[in-house]
C-alpha cells in the first residue's frame, strides 16, 4: 500500500532504502534500546520508540514504555504521520491536537492502548 500523501516514487525510494539497507535487523541491536531509553529519559517522557515504518506495518525494534508492542498495522499507527507529512511531526497532546491530523485508525488504536493522555509524541526521520 503506497502512501497517498507522498509522491509514489519518493515512497518507493524510502521503501527501497529501507530494505537495502535491512534497517529493521539493524535498529534490533541492543544499542537502539539504550538510544530510546536515554531519549525517554532526557525529555522526560514514559514512552520512546524506535519505529520503521514500512508499506503496510510498522515495526517498532527499540521500545520504552510500550512492553509486547513490536508491530501495528500503519493505518493505526501514529508515528506513519511523519511519513505523510513529509516532515518531522510533534503532538503536544494527542487528544487535543488538529494539525496535522491524526488519522481516525491511529486515534483509536491510541485509545485501546489507554494512551489519551499521551503527551509530547514527537516524530521525525521521516526516511525510517
Amino acid at each position: 500500500m503506497a502512501n497517498p500523501s507522498a509522491p509514489l516514487n519518493e515512497e518507493a525510494a524510502r521503501l527501497f532504502g529501507l530494505r537495502s539497507f535491512d534497517a529493521l535487523a539493524a535498529f534490533a541491536e541492543p544499542m537502539f534500546d539504550e538510544y530510546v531509553a536515554l531519549a525517554a529519559r532526557l525529555f522526560q517522557v514514559p514512552i520512546s520508540l524506535l519505529s520503521v515504518v514500512e508499506e503496510a506495518d510498522v515495526s517498532g525494534p527499540a521500545n520504552v514504555g510500550m512492553p509486547g508492542h513490536s508491530q501495528q498495522p500503519r493505518a493505526e499507527a501514529l508515528c506513519a504521520t511523519a511519513i505523510s507529512q513529509a516532515r518531522a511531526v510533534v503532538y503536544h497532546d494527542v487528544a487535543l491536537e488538529h494539525h496535522p491530523p491524526i488519522p481516525a485508525q491511529a486515534l483509536e488504536s491510541i485509545k485501546k492502548c489507554g494512551a489519551v493522555g499521551l503527551s509530547s509524541h514527537c516524530q521525525g526521520f521521516r526516511w525510517c
